[in-house]
């Protein structure tokens, strides 16, 4: 099963790939709705859509598939889940984290992930393709982690951020198996690589 984050969405259509679930927590603005400017959005009647209720209206208008709410534990949404019961999933800023638990949640044994940098290879701040792609000019003094080749590689401090939070997130978690398909990205705590290790 591939559950993918709003940003790769239009990459992976674009590619011929259709992802049997789709995550979108961001809140309501106008660069959510560039993540879908030119999908076919017809394509996507089959695929739910798990989104947090500050996701733009206009998504959720657009979206053909079914729309399932959630949730994550926090001030922001204490009373309305009183109110309204929802799921909850984990979320500490990134819509990664969310999609991770999600799959932890359906009773996913091993979760891979792909394109989960946390940091900016050869400069690149999302996949091509997706809206919200852009070069990165990286200066001395800039925040950077470890990539997966063992390298100091860019990053920003939101980023550093959520991936401690991943790597926190994932040392509760004993019966799965995390494995990180590239190098190129961070390193990330707690996964292993898969068998060839190359990407």
């Amino acid at each position: 099963m591939l559950i993918a984050v709003d940003t790769a969405v239009k990459p992976l259509l674009a590619a011929g790939i259709s992802p049997d679930v789709v995550v979108a927590i961001d809140p309501s603005h106008e660069e959510e709705l560039r993540l879908f400017e030119g999908v076919d959005m017809a394509s996507l009647k089959q695929v739910p859509l798990v989104y947090f209720p500050r996701v733009h209206p206009e998504v959720l208008r657009l979206w053909p598939g079914p729309r399932m709410t959630a949730y994550c534990k926090g001030e922001e949404y204490s009373k309305l889940a009183v109110d309204i019961p929802k799921g909850t999933l984990f979320s500490a800023g990134t819509v990664f984290h969310p999609a991770v638990d999600l799959a932890i949640r359906m009773g996913a044994a091993e979760v891979v992930f792909l394109g989960a940098d946390f940091a900016y290879p050869n400069g690149a701040s999302h996949v091509a393709g997706s809206a919200h792609a852009r070069n990165t000019e990286r200066g001395a003094g800039e925040p950077w982690v470890m990539s997966g080749r063992g390298e100091k590689i860019g990053t920003a401090l939101n980023l550093r951020g959520f991936l401690r939070d991943l790597e926190h997130y994932i040392e509760g978690i004993s019966h799965v198996r995390f494995v990180n398909a590239s190098r190129e990205g961070a390193l990330i705590r707690g996964t292993s690589f898969l068998e060839n290790g190359d990407d």
